[in-house]
């Protein structure tokens, strides 16, 4: 290759996945930096975590059947709190869970229904409950005081429970 390459990444980008985007828990959208067969996707592509691909489909082909973007479908159900990577010949992308978090697949998964998110306060204790399906974690800070300079007087890590809900409780009135 004769080519002048200004950047790392832009001499990489026929060898990169370009976006890559989880469409339900099994199925990822991806764009490639170039064109080629889904049987050569498939011995290029890999998936991190102990995932593999096991259908690939290529999107809209030329005469020749080669295309940049393709439909991976999976093993195993990504865990979107995972750090799911792809890679093109060894050079990985972030799948980023956007477009899935958008779908009714993801709200029959995560949606609550429950009538408890927020603060519950009873003499014994307080329950502080809220809705993140996608954190990896939640700090909860207590201030004693308004200013908007104060530091916390207690920090919390809250408890991932189901459907992404999080919570806590504060022993005592």
């Amino acid at each position: 290759d004769n080519t002048a390459y200004y950047t790392e990444s832009f001499a990489l980008a026929k060898q990169s996945v370009m976006s890559a985007s989880m469409t339900s828990p099994n199925t990822v959208a991806i764009e490639t930096g170039k064109n080629m067969s889904a049987d050569e996707a498939r011995a290029d592509l890999k998936l991190n975590n102990n995932n593999s691909i096991t259908n690939i489909i290529a999107i809209d082909p030329d005469a020749n059947g080669r295309s940049k973007k393709f439909e991976i479908t999976t093993a195993h159900n990504l865990d979107i709190l995972d750090n799911n990577l792809i890679g093109l010949k060894g050079n990985y992308k972030a799948i980023d869970v956007g477009s899935y978090v958008r779908s009714k697949a993801f709200d029959d998964k995560y949606a609550y229904d429950g009538n408890d998110l927020g603060v519950t306060y009873d003499k014994k204790q307080t329950t502080i409950k809220l809705w993140a399906a996608t954190a990896k974690s939640v700090i909860l800070n207590i201030y004693d005081s308004l200013d908007n300079d104060a530091q916390p007087a207690k920090t919390i890590i809250m408890k991932r429970g189901d459907k992404g809900v999080w919570s806590s409780v504060l022993e005592g009135d």
